[in-house]
């Protein structure tokens, strides 16, 4: 398939291949377009808009947020930016394409009848996500607004570990906080203070981190799970109920592990306190990761030590 140029940025050029489909997100459908047939030339990811919506459109204008975003970061963590254009008057992003995100391989074990990820794999996922979070929060003062499972993509035996989807992010303040009533982000990995009054920080990607941590020691969606639910009252009040979902039943899960994430399970608490400020930066979590001293196979005293220093 030929996609011609229509008001395209400057870095694009012609794309040429054949698209398969890879993937959805919100109001997109991402392919992966093969430049060559016999593999020799390599393969982009592009995501393209599902309908042709007004400039006004939220979507649309996500869309090309998460593209201007994207030119002006760059990191061995974060997927690269290869242009964007217009196709048939849709807006489509151009990007480097990986094998698959954490969210796919994570169900693809699932339905293998596993129970947790490779202990190694769960650290590499943490050190890479850790990396690409210091560098968006301390020099790009980027708050990324919606890190899961399927927003970090993966490959090969996890050597590669990659951020995606900038298109909820949000700029921060100096001091690193956000009006909070700009995030978006998704439910079941948002932090508390985040889909309430505030304040909005750096520790909002770490409390979404932590919950990520969650998913690859279970295999299932986090247990945090917040409904309004209307009263048929005459005041037409809610009320919010923190249940336990069918997919997540809690920390019964986390404590069924054996030994060898006994440290990851620390980390998740870690990245998962109430208080947002008792949550550490990116970069005191990757300090502890790559810490000689840390060990998935030690229980508590390594891993409790370290964070508590």
């Amino acid at each position: 398939m030929k996609v011609n140029r229509k008001t395209v940025s400057k870095s694009c050029t012609e794309v040429n291949g054949i698209m398969k489909i890879i993937g959805y997100g919100t109001g997109a459908t991402i392919y992966r377009v093969v430049k060559n047939p016999s593999g020799t030339s390599g393969s982009i990811a592009l995501k393209m808009m599902n309908k042709r919506p007004h400039r006004s459109n939220v979507l649309y204008q996500r869309l090309l947020k998460e593209a201007d975003i994207l030119k002006r970061i760059s990191h061995p963590n974060i997927v690269t930016y290869m242009g964007c254009l217009t196709f048939k008057d849709r807006k489509v992003l151009l990007m480097e394409e990986l094998e698959q995100s954490l969210g796919d391989y994570i169900e693809r074990l699932q339905g293998n009848g596993r129970r947790t990820m490779l202990s190694e794999y769960i650290c590499r996922v943490l050190q890479g996500a850790s990396k690409a979070l210091d560098y968006l929060h301390t020099e790009k003062y980027l708050l990324h607004g919606d890190i899961k499972s399927h927003n970090i993509l993966i490959k090969g035996d996890v050597r590669v570990v990659k951020l995606c989807d900038f298109g909820l992010s949000i700029s921060l303040r100096k001091d690193g906080t956000a009006d909070v009533q700009k995030y978006v982000g998704t439910l079941c990995w948002a932090a508390p203070e985040a889909v309430d009054v505030g304040p909005l920080t750096t520790k909002a990607d770490i409390f979404s981190l932590g919950m990520v941590v969650y998913e690859m020691l279970t295999l299932k969606v986090p247990f945090f799970h917040y409904y309004r639910i209307q009263k048929e009252r005459n005041s037409n009040e809610f009320e919010e109920e923190l249940t336990e979902s069918e997919c997540g039943c809690g920390l019964r899960l986390l404590s069924g592990l054996d030994r060898e994430y006994y440290s990851f399970v620390e980390i998740f608490r870690w990245c998962t306190e109430e208080g947002y400020n008792a949550r550490p930066s990116a970069m005191e979590l990757l300090q502890v990761l790559e810490s000689s001293e840390f060990s998935p196979l030690r229980r508590n005293t390594k891993t409790s030590s370290l964070i508590e220093s």
